[in-house]
């Protein structure tokens, strides 16, 4: 006959091996619950720290400043999202952290917005170190810094490209950033940007003559100086919504010089008052712009101001 005691024994530990099972599923759950939650507000916070951490590098007034490569205790996404909604548009920042315990990859956290600040760059970085470096984009008058991102882990091969722009580079110390005339000689991972001619293989083509960009998915955009940078680093999405904010800026900036100018004119004998009906009509013209395309379309009342401003002696307004 069988152990009637050595059964309930035997049953009152695999009850108790049961329960405990159970309890401890519970609590590894709430642990990896507690630093997932707490992983979502961290990402927050960096995501707040990293529009500080950009401002240095807004604050130059050369034409193109650099700061130390920021890094980060663990491999991290920034997401750089941007709309054109308002007035000028927002610059939108989320962060997601990267962990051994749990998901690898947080949901990203909060967005963070920023009307001021302008981000080219792919739609998701990702690495621990970000590189960093700005370029102000006047048109005709100073608009604004553009910062440009990318990771320690982003490779770009430049082919044939004009001489300022591969000497910027070398003087600026960019990373990751080579330069080449044939287009063999660059890895086969690297972002290759095509200057003067294009190549099949090129991601994306820069045609100098035109001041165009043809992109990788065969789409066309327009830049005007310092946004040239923007088809190196950026992503055509992104290009594109910067370039909208950026006009934007600019119809509300020429307001701005159009009251300066109501004042001038009152106080100097009417010094500077032949620009009030161009800035009225370029600032029309730039509030609401849907592409890039309106680079090219503004060219000459660009160039119109700024040959106006230049000629006035004592009182320009720029």
């Amino acid at each position: 006959m069988r152990n009637k005691k050595g059964f309930e024994f035997s049953f009152g530990w695999l009850f108790a091996l049961i329960i405990g099972a159970a309890i401890l599923f519970l609590a590894i759950y709430g642990v990896v619950r507690l630093i997932s939650t707490e992983r979502g507000v961290q990402s927050a916070e960096i995501a707040k720290q990293l529009g500080v951490i950009l401002i240095p590098a807004e604050t130059g007034f050369g034409e193109g400043k650099t700061i130390p490569s920021i890094e980060f205790a663990t491999e991290t996404r920034i997401y750089n999202n941007c709309s054109t909604k308002g007035s000028f548009g927002e610059q939108l920042i989320s962060v997601a952290t990267s962990s051994s315990i749990g998901k690898k990859w947080t949901n990203p956290g909060e967005m963070i917005s920023y009307q001021n600040k302008y981000l080219f760059s792919k739609g998701i970085i990702e690495g621990e170190k970000i590189n960093v470096f700005s370029k102000p984009f006047y048109y005709p008058y100073k608009v604004g810094e553009l910062l440009f991102l990318w990771s320690e882990k982003e490779e770009f091969c430049l082919i044939t490209p004009p001489s300022e722009i591969e000497n910027e580079i070398k003087d600026l110390g960019l990373k990751n950033i080579n330069s080449t005339q044939e287009i063999t000689n660059c890895k086969e991972k690297s972002k290759k940007i095509c200057f003067y001619s294009f190549i099949p293989q090129c991601d994306v083509f820069v045609n100098l003559n035109e001041m165009s960009i043809k992109w990788k998915n065969g789409k066309i955009s327009f830049y005007e100086g310092s946004l040239i940078y923007g088809a190196i680093f950026s992503d055509y999405e992104i290009y594109e919504c910067q370039v909208q904010r950026l006009m934007k800026r600019t119809s509300e900036l020429a307001y701005v010089y159009l009251g300066k100018s109501n004042i001038l004119a009152s106080r100097a004998g009417g010094c500077s008052q032949g620009l009030q009906t161009y800035l009225s009509e370029y600032a029309k013209n730039c509030v609401n712009v849907t592409n890039s395309h309106a680079l090219r379309q503004n060219k000459f009342a660009k160039e119109d101001l700024e040959k106006m401003n230049n000629e006035l002696e004592v009182c320009k307004l720029w």
